[in-house]
């Protein structure tokens, strides 16, 4: 039983052929071609058509934060909060020192 089904468009290549991406109720990701897409009406090629392979395959993902406290430190897992506080922090720490304290303002 599909959960949810969303048209979209191929991101292999430039020419921009539609695709209706599934979701069934165990997260696995189908593709298949939009019979409806004036590009490719329904077609897809090699790479299209095992698309659905590249979404699934998590072994080489990052699936949750990792940080390291310093170099000589290991990464270990992190909250998300953890994360983005901490990179929010680096990104300002960052700017104040380039800029001497300034605050810049973009118009």
């Amino acid at each position: 039983m599909m959960k949810n089904e969303i048209k979209t468009t191929c991101s292999y290549c430039g020419v921009g052929c539609g695709i209706i991406v599934k979701k069934d109720i165990n997260n696995k990701v189908f593709v298949a071609g939009d019979k409806d897409h004036p590009v490719n009406k329904g077609m897809l090629c090699s790479k299209g058509m095992n698309l659905h392979y590249v979404a699934n395959d998590t072994s080489d993902r990052i699936l949750y934060p990792e940080m390291r406290w310093s170099r000589s430190h290991p990464r270990e897992r992190v909250s998300w909060d953890t994360a983005l506080t901490w990179s929010r922090c680096c990104c300002f720490l960052c700017f104040r020192t380039k800029f001497n304290g300034r605050i810049l303002y973009r118009k």
